[in-house]
Parts: C-alpha cells; sequence; structure tokens
C-alpha cells in the first residue's frame, strides 16, 4: 500500500511541475491537490499525526515547486524561474528554498551583466 501512496505523489509532483513549466497553473493547483488528498489518505490509514502530514506536504510542496523552478532554469528562462521561485517560495520548505536561491543568485547575476553589457553595446 506505501508504494501505491509514493508512486501516486510522485506522479502527482510530476504532472503539477510539467502543468508550471506549460503554464497551465489551474492544472499544476488540480495536481497539486490531488497529492495532498493523497497524503490526507495516507495519514488517516496511517493514523498519524497532523504534524506527520505536515512535515509531508512541506516535502510534497517543496518538490513540485523546486521541480517547477529547476525546469524553467532548464529551459534557459532564468527570469521565469526566478519570478516562480519568489511566487511560490513560501510553500518551499526553507533549505529546500535556500539550494534554490543559492542557483538562482549567480544566474541572476550573469544574466544581469550580460543586459548591462548589451545595452552598453547597443548604445541603449
Amino acid at each position: 500500500m506505501a508504494e501505491e501512496f509514493k508512486a501516486s505523489l510522485t506522479n502527482s509532483a510530476d504532472r503539477a511541475a510539467e502543468a508550471a513549466l506549460d503554464g497551465r497553473y489551474e492544472d499544476q493547483a488540480r495536481e497539486a491537490e490531488f497529492g495532498l488528498q493523497t497524503l490526507r489518505s495516507m495519514q488517516k490509514i496511517n493514523g498519524e499525526s497532523e504534524e506527520v502530514y505536515k512535515t509531508r506536504e512541506q516535502a510534497f510542496l517543496t518538490t513540485v515547486h523546486s521541480t517547477a523552478v529547476n525546469g524553467l532554469l532548464a529551459k534557459g528562462d532564468i527570469n521565469a524561474a526566478s519570478t516562480y521561485f519568489d511566487d511560490n517560495a513560501d510553500m518551499i520548505s526553507p533549505g529546500g528554498a535556500g539550494r534554490l536561491m543559492a542557483g538562482l543568485k549567480p544566474l541572476e547575476d550573469e544574466a544581469a551583466a550580460l543586459a548591462f553589457v548589451h545595452a552598453v553595446e547597443s548604445g541603449e
């Protein structure tokens, strides 16, 4: 039973992140909600505390949003990744947010430097 729940959560997280990459935010919310419902079912079946649920909820949402940010970075869209992170940082664990910020900051700095050089070269 636990493996079925785990597979369901993984699928929901993957589909939610994929929807975010495509800008289908309603689909993303629906997939994330399905994952949260799966977590709630696990909690009830296993007789787990609300604290256990909250821990798993944060891990699930961190996975969804971290995967989306990294996917946007892989597409080369630093601005979209940064904006997505800013919009969803409150749903990412502190550790996950720190790792994403550490990856985003150098890319944002590099993009700003390149934009400045381009502006100077083009006389803007």
